[in-house]
């Protein structure tokens, strides 16, 4: 009877972490493809970047400006309800508030309009990935050959912009993204 029961508690504990690694497994495969398909929708959107220009104070100008905490530009999205299908897209890491210390990356669009005044807590918004930690935007100017914080050169688009971060438990990120016609 004694041996039965060891048994029986052997195969229940063999049970219970067989389920656990599998559970452990399929969430590492969810957060896997989660990461691939963010992956794919940044490329599509920064790579396939529609190039567009905006009048600022009479001067027309590239829309695309970018600091380490995020990316801002404008584009044509024929698939937005806009009127023009124009919008300001902005790519932010901003604080995650389901995980203390971390970040989350976020999509936010509004439409654009000559004048506008941003309002993104009225944007259309998208979280796309959370529990990042030392996250961070930088952008590579193929003049000076150098990685820079921030890019504000209205006359020409980043030859690359780079998103690195890290999540709990998993290897370093780093995505590059080359710019259409960047510099």
């Amino acid at each position: 009877m004694t041996i039965a029961a060891l048994l029986a508690l052997a195969l229940n504990g063999a049970l219970r972490l067989g389920g656990e690694t599998l559970e452990r497994l399929q969430h590492a495969q969810r957060d896997a493809e989660r990461l691939a398909l963010v992956e794919r929708l940044l490329r599509s959107a920064i790579e396939g970047l529609v190039e567009l220009e905006v009048e600022e104070g009479g001067v027309r100008t590239l829309s695309w400006r970018g600091t380490e905490r995020g990316v801002l530009w404008v584009t044509w999205l024929p698939q937005h309800p806009s009127d023009t299908g124009v919008v300001v897209a902005r790519l932010a890491l901003e604080p995650d508030p389901a995980a203390e210390g971390s970040e989350r990356l976020t999509l936010a669009l509004l439409p654009w309009a000559p004048e506008i005044t941003l309002q993104w807590q009225r944007a259309d918004r998208v979280e796309l990935l959370t529990g990042l930690e030392h996250a961070r935007w930088r952008y590579y100017d193929g003049r000076t050959q150098r990685w820079l914080p921030r890019w504000d050169d209205a006359r020409a688009y980043p030859w690359l912009a780079e998103l690195s971060f890290e999540r709990a438990g998993a290897a370093p990120v780093v995505w590059v993204f080359a710019l259409p016609r960047g510099r």
